[in-house]
């Protein structure tokens, strides 16, 4: 009995002399471990936010390719956007270059910056490195899809008005020539401007060589002007809308069914006594069957010169093979103006997709 106590009391011995020890291993063992891991989890969350204002940089970029080909914003304006968007992280974050380029319609924004981590840093002092930075380097790059519009302008006027100074006529060629004007600036933007009716045919293109026989009001300005700002009325006429209808067609299969372009638009711009007519109507549905067997969607767009506006507007779901179909009633101020203008123009600037 005797030396089992002996024994019993020996092993609590030997366990009081082990437990000591132990735990100042366990001591010494956490407190080499966690600042170790600390300082593992502050760089990781310092490379966290490293990435995270690397893709904050590219988000920027990508917005102000689209805004620079949108709005023809020069290098010195994309400079200036980029670094008051990138405000927020100063001192985390120097930038070094910002560049743009433009072509023809492709354009190109990039930043070079330096990430300076704090927590990064801090391991570099610490394991005795010279202090350095994480480059981050972003590139945008997009291009205007190619574009091709049919525009066609009715240039009969009431009986009571004059061929020549007729507001709402008048108002339509002023309107045409600043929408022209805005593709025009923007590549891949081709613009076929016609009249209805014509001298000989149910509508005429107007050309930009002034070679067209369409009467004007007044001397023309120029041999590269459509000089749609003198355009003479067709006094008290009525477009018939089935002549319209297979003219327009045959004008459009050359200009825009047969030509390569991304984009295609019908633009019609109707006095109200025509468009009750159902010309725009007629136009449309013949249009719709001649583009059947062609897989690509025709956008169409009807801008009625109405001061009553009282145009009984029917939206449909969808245009010709899927594109966009619109009719608008406006008064001839609202022609005058610039909102309908910069709508319809951004029908254009609205297709500009990123490549990379």
């Amino acid at each position: 009995m005797s030396r089992v106590g002996d024994q019993s009391d020996t092993r609590s011995v030997a366990w009081g002399r082990i437990h000591p020890s132990s735990g100042v291993a366990t001591l010494l063992f956490t407190a080499l471990i966690l600042p170790f891991i600390a300082i593992m989890l502050s760089v990781t969350a310092d490379f966290a936010r490293f990435f995270s204002i690397r893709e904050e940089l590219q988000r920027i970029t990508d917005r102000e390719v689209f805004e620079a080909l949108a709005a023809g914003l020069s290098a010195e304006d994309v400079d200036r956007n980029i670094r008051a968007r990138m405000r927020d992280v100063e001192g985390l974050v120097e930038l070094s270059e910002v560049f743009h380029t433009r072509s023809e319609a492709r354009g190109i924004v990039g930043a070079q910056a330096n990430y300076n981590g704090v927590f990064f840093h801090f391991v570099q002092d610490l394991i005795g490195m010279k202090r350095m930075t994480l480059p981050i380097a972003v590139r945008s790059t997009a291009r205007i899809q190619s574009a091709a519009a049919l525009i066609i302008i009715d240039r009969t006027v009431d009986q009571e008005s004059s061929p020549c100074g007729d507001p709402g006529l008048e108002a339509a060629s002023s309107f045409i020539e600043k929408v022209v004007a805005h593709w025009s600036s923007i590549a891949n933007a081709r613009s076929v401007v016609s009249v209805a009716p014509g001298v000989s045919e149910a509508i005429e293109i107007v050309s930009v060589s002034g070679s067209d026989q369409i009467p004007r009001c007044g001397q023309t300005t120029g041999s590269q002007d459509r000089n749609l700002s003198n355009l003479r009325g067709v006094q008290g006429g009525l477009i018939n809308p089935l002549d319209l209808a297979f003219a327009a067609r045959d004008v459009a299969s050359n200009e825009l069914l047969s030509q390569v372009s991304e984009v295609r638009s019908v633009v019609l711009i109707l006095r109200r006594a025509n468009y009750d007519l159902g010309v725009a109507q007629t136009l449309y549905n013949l249009l719709q069957e001649s583009a059947r067997d062609f897989n690509f969607p025709i956008e169409f767009y009807t801008l009625v010169i109405d001061n009553s506006r009282s145009i009984n507007f029917r939206p449909l779901n969808s245009g010709i093979n899927g594109g966009v179909y619109r009719e608008v009633g406006a008064s001839v101020s609202e022609f005058l103006g610039d909102t309908l203008a910069a709508s319809l123009t951004k029908t254009i600037t609205d297709r500009i997709v990123l490549e990379n």
